[in-house]
């Protein structure tokens, strides 16, 4: 580990035991968010289960959802769903394919992507120039499968679609275990990540897709 590394995880660790003051607080939110970019940075690619959550305020409804995402070089990401199954979303480096037979059974949504476009790939988009794209509002420390963390709450600088509002990063090794988002009709989702694996080969055909036959391809 640098020494670099070292001084910016005590920096997280002391902010967490301090109850640091507001302006140390953001601070210690923004040292965590630069470790966690150096983390994934380093990697040519991560793989972890996750257990995503949806709540639907309108619908009053509740949806837990699992499966495991990987994320590569160059601009490639996958989440494949084993409950429910068969609900994809994968962007191979040029297009961002979204098929979820469990609620638009027959359809593919497509959206261009590029190398400025995160989409769905959330990794990229936090953690790509993060202290550029967020300020800080608000740190806490919580444990999430008796591991510490601290929780920083975000405001994009710029607005823009799919941008977390809140991430738990664990205070001992940089690594994203929780991750928030609100969307603009009031839904949230809550992705939970274990098991994440540094530098592991995703399986073969893990960022390809083709629409089934007779699906319907709607440009997003």
């Amino acid at each position: 580990m640098s020494l670099r590394r070292r001084g910016v995880l005590a920096a997280i660790a002391g902010a967490l035991l301090a109850g640091a003051l507001p302006a140390a607080a953001q601070e210690g939110g923004s040292a965590a968010l630069e470790a966690a970019a150096a983390r994934y940075g380093a990697a040519s690619s991560v793989c972890a289960d996750f257990v995503q959550l949806r709540a639907v305020p309108l619908l009053r409804q509740e949806v837990t959802q699992r499966g495991r995402l990987c994320s590569a070089d160059p601009n490639l990401f996958a989440m494949r769903f084993t409950d429910p199954v068969g609900n994809v979303i994968v962007s191979d480096g040029a297009t961002q394919w979204i098929y979820r037979p469990s609620d638009n059974p027959g359809q593919v949504f497509r959206a261009d992507v590029g190398p400025d476009t995160g989409g769905q790939d959330f990794y990229r988009e936090l953690l790509e120039n993060p202290n550029a794209k967020y300020e800080v509002t608000c740190t806490s420390s919580e444990e999430i499968a008796g591991r510490a963390t601290l929780r920083i709450c975000l405001r994009p600088k710029v607005p823009a679609r799919d941008r977390p509002d809140v991430v738990w990063i664990d205070a001992a090794s940089a690594v994203i275990l929780r991750i928030h988002f609100r969307e603009e009709n009031g839904s949230e989702r809550t992705i939970t990540l274990s098991d994440a694996a540094f530098d592991a080969a995703p399986p073969e055909g893990w960022f390809t897709f083709t629409p089934p036959s007779g699906a319907v391809v709607i440009p997003l």
